[in-house]
């Protein structure tokens, strides 16, 4: 009897266990599945793509083969708003953004890649920082200890620097830059930053260092992007009342200005990006008589001009960490990777035309 009685529990468990298993392939492990596709964990950091698609913010691997944004929903890490700046922590595995809330008004957030938590760190709730709006352009320090950024209040630009182990919050500028930051830069010694800006219809560069602002060069043109190279500094420049924007390089020991590239109306640069190695610049032309794009390479001491694209419908090109390759965005097919010796492109994403901006390879 009590064999029998044995066997039948038994029997029971068995049954027991193959309908929880039955309903745990049936309906749990896809309902997993699809939801973890909106917060993948990244327990071990890889090279990615990170790029944005309406209100949200995806990741891919470069190195995979051709894949499509409707098949693999398991990439989209963020849906906060729309992002249009981004720097990757490889230190700690985590990144920081800028996104865009209804209001227009900007934020920067922080992201953990380990479990995809996420979490506003500046806004205008952050305690002390009330008066401020229009938070914006994290950048990291070379050293990666330190996050760089711009808020607003009464209408003039600072430029702050948070500790990131530390949780210590400076402002490098303490409205004594009396006008409107257009872009800052680190240097490879991370006590010296480089930003630009207008003040009184001038496009200025100045220098901080241990909080002290310093003149570095003035202009009539406006200085809309700027970068640290290895000798000198990068910036792009708009002349007042035109459409025209080309890349110049300033020495910093001379302060001895180069036009690296002469592009003529309608034809105008985009943006640009400098390769981790500052051996390489990329950028977008745009002509906005036909509404075309393509991207160039040249090296940073202006040499090498070469175009990557002919196509007239490419844009948004980033580097890899190495340097060797970049990413771009074709509006109508996808995303490409190409090295910059202009070998063969290779589709690694097919989109359709629904990719609004790669923020970075890192």
């Amino acid at each position: 009897m009590k064999l029998k009685t044995f066997l039948f529990i038994v029997l029971y468990v068995f049954i027991f266990a193959v309908i929880v298993y039955f309903l745990y392939i049936k309906f749990y492990q896809p309902f997993v599945s699809k939801n973890q596709g909106q917060n993948i964990p990244q327990g071990n950091r890889q090279e990615s793509i990170y790029y944005t698609s309406g209100n949200n913010l995806y990741q891919l691997d470069p190195k995979a083969s051709t894949q499509s944004i409707n098949s693999i929903p398991t990439i989209r890490l963020q849906s906060t708003g729309v992002i249009s700046k981004l720097c990757v922590d490889t230190k700690r595995n985590q990144f920081f953004y800028e996104v865009s809330t209804p209001s227009k008004n900007y934020e920067i957030w922080k992201v953990n890649l380990k479990d995809n938590s996420s979490e506003k760190i500046f806004s205008s709730q952050t305690p002390g920082l009330e008066n401020f709006t229009n938070f914006r352009d994290p950048k990291l320090s070379a050293d990666n200890e330190n996050l760089g950024f711009l808020a607003s209040h009464d209408q003039i630009d600072d430029l702050f620097s948070w500790q990131i182990d530390q949780n210590k919050l400076t402002n490098l500028t303490e409205e004594k830059f009396a006008g409107t930051i257009s872009d800052f830069s680190w240097g490879t010694d991370t006590t010296k930053i480089v930003l630009s800006g207008l003040i009184n219809g001038k496009g200025v560069i100045k220098t901080l260092s241990e909080k002290s602002i310093s003149d570095f060069l003035e202009q009539d043109s406006l200085i809309n992007q700027i970068e640290y190279s290895k000798n000198s500094l990068i910036y792009s420049q708009t002349p007042k009342d035109a459409i025209v924007t080309n890349i110049a390089t300033v020495s910093l020991t001379n302060k001895k200005v180069v036009l690296l590239t002469d592009i003529a109306s309608p034809k105008r640069v985009s943006d640009f990006a400098i390769s981790p190695d500052k051996q390489e610049l990329t950028f977008t032309v745009n002509d906005s008589s036909n509404q075309q794009n393509d991207i160039y390479t040249l090296k940073t001491d202006g040499t090498d001009l070469l175009q990557v694209t002919t196509d007239g419908k490419s844009s948004e090109p980033t580097f890899s960490p190495q340097s060797d390759k970049i990413a771009y965005w074709d509006k109508t097919i996808g995303i490409f990777i190409i090295p910059i010796n202009k070998g063969n492109a290779q589709k690694v994403l097919n989109s359709a035309g629904v990719i609004d901006k790669i923020l970075a390879w890192r």
